[in-house]
């Protein structure tokens, strides 16, 4: 049975930010991945430009130009429930349009130049706390592999099979995400659409996203209405043909996701959770690349912490990320009182007075 100081399970951002941590601190460290290199994920690809500088100043690292999609930076703009008249331009605010799937890859080869192992297509079963370890299962292909860490790292999303181990599904809140990759025509600039329509087309929010040559239509509901997800993806499609001249050509790809909605679970003694497995996401914009990067390097500092005086690796850990939490459930807050058509007018009234720019 081999051992290692950190397990960490997932290979996303979060993931992948702990383990190149972790490894600069010299510890031990192995990934698994359920999936290949360079898999799909279910994201719109969006990116504050303050993760650059976080890749930077943490990692030394720059995004790669391949990573981009074209157009490579988008501006914001909000439509309230009255519709385009009354939605523009967020002034001097920029975004980066990234593929997903190639960020996740780019991460995966620094780490893999980083002598880090990572186990692809290889899915985490369960684990057993003993008095000084953890004992890890996971299958690949017809194989049963077992490990032996000090710490495990549950990066596994949103549905994460370590958080289950330990917390109940049921207590943990999600939001749906179908999101349609078309080849389409309509009347959209450079800028990622936020739509805070009426709740009964965006119970959360909707979204437009261009990249490369093609639009990412998107729709975010509440848990109790996933099941209603293509309906009111539906109903949002009808307001952009009305209101942006949207006109379907050709549907490439079909996603459906999950995304946290506000829970936060650090984790439990010597087992801690990054990224959307703790439910470190925006409720709000559901932008969670950002805090997964900044808990996976949390994470690595609360290993190495714990490891130095001997404490519980959660409880420093939830110190790490006490000012995260607050920040999400702070947002949390505020999105809960966008519950209705007059809320969301004056909160995208009230963005927009920030700008004199509008686009109608």
């Amino acid at each position: 049975m081999r051992t290692f100081d950190v397990i960490v399970v997932g290979a996303g951002p979060s993931g992948l930010s702990t383990a190149l941590k972790c490894a600069e601190q010299g510890y031990n460290v192995l990934v698994i991945e359920r999936g290949k290199y360079g898999r799909s994920k279910p994201c719109g690809g969006i990116l504050p430009l303050v993760c650059q500088d976080i890749l930077d100043y943490e990692f030394s690292l720059r995004i790669p130009s391949d990573v981009l999609s074209f157009p490579q930076s988008l501006g914001l703009f909000y439509v309230p429930p009255s519709g385009r008249e009354n939605g523009g331009v967020l002034r001097n605010y920029k975004l980066l349009n990234i593929s997903r799937s190639m960020f996740d890859a780019w991460l995966c080869s620094v780490a893999i130049k980083k002598k880090i192992p990572i186990l692809f297509n290889t899915a985490f079963l369960e684990f057993r706390e003993e008095e000084k370890d953890i004992k890890v299962l996971v299958k690949a292909g017809n194989d049963i592999l077992k490990f032996k860490t000090r710490y495990l790292i549950g990066a596994d999303g949103a549905l994460s099979n370590v958080r289950r181990h330990i917390f109940s599904f049921s207590d943990f809140d999600i939001a749906g995400i179908l999101q349609e990759h078309w080849e389409a025509k309509g009347d959209f600039s450079e800028y990622f659409y936020m739509f805070l329509l009426s709740k009964d087309i965006t119970p959360i929010y909707g979204y437009v996203i261009p990249k490369n040559d093609l639009f990412i239509i998107g729709i975010g509901v509440p848990r109790d209405k996933i099941r209603k997800l293509q309906e009111y993806l539906e109903r949002f499609k009808k307001v952009l043909s009305d209101e942006f001249n949207f006109v379907p050509i050709s549907l490439i790809k079909k996603e459906v996701g999950f995304i946290p909605q506000g829970t936060i679970v650090e984790g439990k003694d010597n087992v801690i959770f990054v990224g959307d497995a703790g439910g470190f996401c925006n409720p709000f914009s559901g932008e969670g690349i950002r805090l997964a990067i900044e808990t996976g390097i949390a994470a690595s500092g609360a290993v190495l912490q714990a490891d130095t005086n001997g404490e519980p690796l959660t409880v420093v850990y939830r110190q790490n990320v006490e000012s995260i939490v607050d920040f999400i459930l702070n947002v949390r807050k505020f999105m809960l009182n966008l519950n209705s058509d007059e809320t969301r007018e004056d909160f995208v009234r009230s963005e927009l007075s920030r700008s004199s720019i509008t686009d109608h």
